[in-house]
């Protein structure tokens, strides 16, 4: 049921965005410069050298990335801005979505030891990287360990779980493995009715497609 739930929480979020909802971590990039004077969320940069699209800093789907001379700032209300802290990073080319939960792997020396920094019901940042652009996408997941499971090889098995979102404000350190200064963010929508209403049709052609997956593979 977590992975019917995740698929249900991102229709949602890709519905609020084509009806023009205010989610800054689908938005991309080139609506919000265009709608800027219309937002009460919106992404600010710092002047480096370059421009954002020089830099890299914007994917070809207008997805954001963390560039260390472009520092992001996320202009919102005071209720859907939380705390800022620095996490433990770790890096994957998949996406965990909040609600999400994903059981994994971890063989590389220095992502055991992040699982045996942060331990049970510990929290790290679960961070989407391209391969293609060789950099870290600007916003990530914060993740909980749910349950960790040791191969006698000393290889870990662990599943987690999405439990909110963050952007990155600073990397402070990359050894053993990357750690991070974040800024965490809740979700935000300025038409509460609109998105109750979303919801209730989602949810209602979400139980009737379940009904039909166990008509048709019963």
């Amino acid at each position: 049921m977590p992975h019917v739930f995740s698929v249900y929480f991102l229709t949602i979020l890709t519905t609020c965005t084509i009806l023009g909802f205010q989610y800054p971590f689908s938005l991309p990039y080139s609506c919000n410069r265009r709608c800027k004077d219309k937002l009460t969320m919106k992404w600010m940069f710092s002047k480096g050298p370059g421009s954002l699209q020089d830099t890299g800093g914007i994917g070809a789907k207008g997805e954001l990335y963390f560039i260390p001379t472009k520092k992001a700032k996320l202009k919102a209300p005071e209720s859907s801005l939380g705390k800022e802290i620095t996490i433990p990073i770790f890096p994957r080319n998949q996406v965990l979505s909040p609600l999400g939960e994903e059981y994994l792997g971890v063989y590389e020396m220095r992502y055991r030891q992040l699982i045996n920094d942060v331990g049970l019901n510990g929290i790290f940042g679960h961070i989407f990287y391209s391969q293609a652009n060789s950099k870290l996408a600007l916003v990530g997941t914060l993740s909980r360990v749910k349950k960790i499971e040791r191969l006698e090889d000393g290889g870990v098995y662990v599943t987690m779980e999405g439990v909110g979102r963050f952007y990155i404000r600073e990397i402070k350190a990359e050894k053993p493995y990357l750690r991070a200064k974040v800024q965490i963010f809740n979700d935000y929508c300025e038409s509460e009715p609109e998105i109750e209403k979303v919801e209730k049709r989602l949810l209602f052609d979400l139980r009737y497609s379940i009904k039909l997956m166990k008509i048709l593979y019963p």
